[in-house]
């Protein structure tokens, strides 16, 4: 199946934070080039005949038309997910020298900081609302990621240890995660014995996205799960039941996350493009 960028061509690419509660995509390929950055966890792909492990700092280059399937991910997974135009892949390759353009997939092994350096690049595009802002972001973005495949290691088939969290974040995280409530950054800062100025730096490091971001990540994959294919519960009502104030909040929250309308996505579960469940859970039942 060959899954599109879902942005308008004014965009050079688009940008999106994968956990294991985020949707499910069947097999699929692309025109564009995609890059996968794990930050933290690990996740299990099959990649045209070949079956690879993404450890926390696997950088992944995936050349356009190459199917991939998610085989498993680990409950803690945090990965960025980057797709390139080709107009900007080719300009990216003339500058750097670095060929982005292989047969199969690329795999190398970044340093903590490397990684992290990557991951707030990310998040910077992550935010842009606009193809001026996003495109410059998106295109020093995959110079970095080339200069990294140039001189990073080839990711070894040998167990590595995962890069460190915080135990601040550790505990922001199992906070969030094990509770409905919008616990505050205030109250969450209290409970570690930080400053929310200080947890906030940390949690951004080490996960990715900002707190806000991450709450309203695991709001709108709470509201996928809930509106399913849309014939038990209008919009409004899983968008509040997932813990949205308003449907504005939600619509915003949305697009930023998944990169299109809640509307278009309604489509795209009907066609099948998209399963409402989470990545976890449909590993699970595929073993």
């Amino acid at each position: 199946m060959r899954l599109e960028l879902p942005r308008d061509p004014t965009f050079v690419g688009g940008v999106w934070y994968s956990t294991s509660a985020s949707s499910w995509y069947p097999a699929h390929h692309h025109e564009e080039l995609e890059v996968k950055l794990v930050v933290r966890g690990t996740t299990r792909y099959a990649v045209g005949s070949e079956t690879l492990e993404l450890v926390a700092g696997t950088l992944l280059f995936l050349p356009p038309q190459l199917e991939h399937d998610l085989l498993e991910t680990s409950p803690e997974l945090g990965m960025w997910v980057l797709s390139f135009r080709l107009a900007l892949v080719e300009s990216v390759q003339a500058r750097s020298g670095v060929t982005l353009l292989t047969g199969g997939p690329v795999a190398v092994r970044l340093s903590t900081s490397l990684c992290r350096s990557l991951s707030s690049q990310a998040a910077d595009a992550h935010c842009a609302a606009t193809a001026a802002d996003q495109n410059p972001c998106m295109a020093s973005w995959l110079e970095a990621a080339a200069n990294c495949q140039r001189v990073a290691p080839r990711q070894s088939a040998q167990p590595v240890a995962p890069l460190p969290l915080h135990p601040a974040v550790r505990r922001t995280l199992a906070a969030i995660e094990g509770s409905e409530d919008d616990e505050s950054l205030a109250a969450l800062a209290g409970d570690c014995s930080l400053s929310p100025a200080r947890l906030s730096r940390l949690f951004k490091e080490h996960v990715g996205l900002s707190l806000v971001q991450y709450k309203n990540h695991r709001r709108v994959q709470r509201f996928i799960r809930l509106f399913g294919n849309g014939e038990q519960q209008t919009m409004l009502a899983s968008a509040l039941s997932a813990g949205f104030g308003s449907y504005p909040q939600f619509h915003r929250a949305f697009r930023q996350v998944v990169g299109y309308a809640p509307q278009e996505h309604l489509q795209r579960v009907r066609l099948g493009i998209v399963e409402p469940a989470a990545q976890g859970e449909v590993a699970k039942r595929r073993r």
